[in-house]
């Protein structure tokens, strides 16, 4: 199994390639998915408890903001 280094620095690395990400996506520029969800896996890895509540809330919060209703039908 592949040592992992220690988790400040997964950390660090992490939020320097999401903050990069963030400048691209703000630029208007194409981001990589595949390097995007590795940094996010990164992150989960060297977060801790409270850090990946706050992830997951943001993101549920932008998931749930983009959700419209669906149209019933009358019967």
């Amino acid at each position: 199994m592949k040592k992992l280094p220690p988790k400040p620095i997964m950390r660090f690395e992490a939020q320097r390639k999401i903050s990069r990400f963030a400048k691209q996506h703000r630029s208007g520029e194409t981001i990589d998915l595949n390097e995007f969800f590795g940094t996010i896996v990164l992150y989960a890895l060297s977060a801790d408890e409270n850090d990946l509540k706050r992830l997951l809330r943001i993101n549920m919060a932008e998931v749930m903001k983009d959700l419209k209703p669906k149209r019933k039908f009358d019967a």
